[in-house]
């Protein structure tokens, strides 16, 4: 009682009589399946004309659930032609200007607002209104729900007081509901694309929300924010490229989203269901429950995935969509593969793509990572890609840490860095040089593939590299507080305790009940600002590694991917992992430095590069500099570089979106560069007879 009266009983509630249609009778079996040839296909039509027939039969009888039970049954065997339409009608208000917008592109913490924050303030303090009444209309629930796009038309009126006094009618619209980010991982956006009619021109009008959970603390993301705030820019013309006329915000408030509720249509003309609807009145409600459930469904779904936290991490929605991904194909010549013994009967794999003479060259992984994520599909031209168009012979190579290496991919090997160094690369450069007739090789190595080629190349295990690219791990890691955390508690040890392990570390989850287990404590171990996500393989990932990449760079395919990108593999080279992060040192298993002496020194004297990320937070550029201010000291500088990469992180250095522009162009310059270093040295060496 908002009068604050006395108190009075409540009247009795009223039962309102609906009307409802008159049936029209059923046609015979025939002339039924005439009327429904419009919808279906001719191999369905039989089907469908008997199930319309049962159930009216059921409806008929007082059958009521068999009847609902019939009608979804119907949908599901032909949900789009059973699908109705809908509608709903959408106000928002808010303010916009051209003040504060310049335009500048800026890093993600340069700046502390945003245009359409300034447009927002500005245009508030101008007095310069936007608002909106639009109607979304779907005219197929099921395939705008099913379709990437998702898309819907917009009708209505939009008000922009600086243009015009008056409503501007919307002359074509476009809404696109929750469409995923191709981007950017587990962000969603809602499109608002219009064009109006202006009283001097037709005006662009484009808005966006975005759903995606984003900061720690009191400066954390909801999803009631998300979904009620659209960021808006208008421009004379009729597309993005007009003059801006002003950017801004406008909000969706309380009130407004309940109206909203109320204002839900679901239509059905002209369309199979609507003739059965016909037919069958009391079917109605069965079908619009079935489809309202479906377009509900699909909506929370995504805001679960979005802020639904661990319980959205167990659910593993990467891997399902992983398995649905339509990749492209690559463009590269036919792979020619090859499994290599190595001295101590452990296989590595090779996977040559024959772009030219140049080369050759091998490109060796991360710790556990596949070679082909060199030449991941996900991105619009790998590194494999760029380099057989500038003519490389290239050499994708798995060492045993590798499912593709060519052993038993379920109980993988037991063994130690030092493996890797003393019988992979040899065993490896060996089969290059053989099959090509090379006598010497240049290299690309990451990670562990960096300091594994280093420490054999150092120990006199492997020659025939005439230069090298060194992609962040060195013979000298700086890491971060929790790898130097993990070491001095012995995490290694420990995991060789747990039996959920079974002595290996698998970074794609089963979905078994041991699975959830190690999710569940996965999920608690803190990730980086701005590296939060609900994938189970990134955080296994980042929880045994550290944060291997910087999520910012990765578009959607690639996150999804990413399961695929990692193997299966042994505990037992952790201990030594561990060992080399708590002392800075490549040390060997036994805890020896036998890779850094003055001897490791001198037959490290061939042209590097030293590759890093500057948001490189697993093993930070100073790990490149420590290794090359040490060769330096017993070489001499010339034979030494270090590039750093702006805003790039780890392995996204090679699967990042934008790594073709970004980072390739650098490689290119800096393998050129090595060569033009070693055919010099080359001529002196000739001249001189040293």
């Amino acid at each position: 009682d908002y009068a604050l009266d006395e108190e009075t009983p409540l009247p009795e509630p009223v039962e309102e009589e609906q009307a409802e249609a008159e049936p029209q009778e059923v046609p015979n079996h025939e002339h039924l399946k005439l009327s429904v040839a419009k919808w279906v296909g001719g191999h369905a039509i039989g089907t469908v004309a008997e199930a319309i027939t049962g159930v009216a039969k059921h409806f008929e009888s007082g059958a009521i659930e068999e009847g609902k039970a019939a009608i979804r049954n119907l949908v599901k065997q032909h949900p789009e032609a059973m699908s109705p339409g809908m509608a709903f009608t959408e106000t928002m208000a808010g303010h916009i200007s051209a003040t504060g917008c310049h335009h500048r592109p800026c890093g993600h913490v340069e700046r502390i607002r945003d245009d359409y924050q300034n447009g927002e303030a500005w245009g508030r303090s101008e007095g310069s209104e936007c608002s909106f009444k639009l109607t979304v209309t779907t005219d197929n629930i099921h395939r705008m729900v099913e379709e990437p796009e998702h898309r819907s038309h917009i009708t209505g009126e939009v008000l922009v007081s600086a243009i015009s006094p008056d409503p501007m009618p919307v002359r074509n619209g476009e809404f696109r509901l929750l469409v995923a980010n191709a981007e950017k991982a587990e962000s969603w956006k809602m499109l608002y694309d219009m064009v109006l009619d202006g009283p001097d021109g037709p005006i662009h009008f484009h808005g966006f929300k975005t759903l995606e959970e984003r900061g720690q603390g009191n400066a954390k993301s909801d999803p009631w924010t998300d979904l009620t705030t659209l960021f808006v820019t208008l421009r004379h013309g009729e597309d993005e490229t007009g003059e801006l006329i002003g950017r801004g915000m406008l909000k969706l408030g309380i009130n407004e989203f309940m109206r909203q509720l109320t204002t839900i249509k679901v239509h059905d003309s002209d369309t199979l269901v609507g003739h059965i609807i016909n037919l069958i009145p009391r079917a109605k409600k069965a079908i619009e429950t079935v489809f309202m459930a479906k377009y509900a469904g699909f909506f929370a779904m995504t805001v679960f995935r979005a802020y639904g936290g661990m319980l959205a991490t167990l659910n593993d929605f990467p891997k399902a969509e992983a398995e649905a991904l339509k990749l492209r194909d690559l463009h590269l010549p036919s792979a020619e593969r090859y499994v290599v013994p190595t001295g101590d009967g452990v296989n590595v794999g090779l996977t040559r793509y024959r772009g030219g003479s140049r080369g050759p060259l091998m490109l060796a992984p991360g710790f556990s990572v596949r070679a082909s994520s060199f030449a991941t599909p996900t991105v619009d031209e790998n590194l494999t890609e760029s380099l057989v168009a500038q003519g490389y012979d290239v050499w994708l190579f798995d060492y045993r840490a590798s499912a593709d290496a060519g052993n038993d991919t379920e109980h993988p090997p037991e063994f130690c860095i030092d493996d890797i160094a003393r019988h992979d690369w040899p065993a490896a450069i060996a089969k290059v040089r053989s099959v090509t007739g090379a006598d010497s090789v240049q290299a690309l190595a990451h990670c562990v593939g960096s300091m594994s080629l280093l420490m054999g190349i150092g120990s006199g295990h492997v020659s025939h590299v005439r230069s090298l690219i060194s992609s962040q791990l060195t013979l000298h890691p700086v890491t971060d507080w929790l790898n130097y955390m993990k070491a001095d508690l012995g995490v290694a040890d420990m995991l060789g305790e747990i039996s959920l392990l079974d002595g290996h570390m698998d970074f794609v989850s089963q979905g078994t009940d041991e699975d959830y287990e190690i999710d569940a404590i996965m999920y608690q171990v803190p990730m980086p600002e701005g590296q939060e996500c609900k994938s189970p393989t990134v955080r296994r990932v980042f929880a045994t590694f550290g944060p291997s990449w910087d999520l910012r760079q990765l578009g959607r395919d690639t996150y999804l991917a990413l399961g695929s990108m990692f193997s299966r593999v042994s505990l037992s080279p952790f201990k030594q992992l561990g060992d080399i992060m708590h002392k800075g040192l490549a040390l060997d298993a036994d805890g020896h430095a036998v890779y850094t002496s003055e001897e490791a020194a001198r037959r490290l004297a061939l042209p590097i590069t030293f590759l890093s990320g500057a948001t490189n937070q697993i093993f930070y550029p100073e790990s490149g500099q420590r290794t090359r201010v040490w060769l330096s000291e017993h070489n001499g500088k010339e034979l030494y570089r270090q590039r750093i990469v702006p805003d790039y992180g780890h392995m996204d250095l090679f699967i990042g979106r934008n790594a073709s522009r970004d980072v390739t162009p650098l490689i290119l310059e800096e393998l050129e560069r090595l060569d033009a270093k070693t055919d010099a040295s080359s001529t002196v060496t000739a001249i001189t007879g040293t």
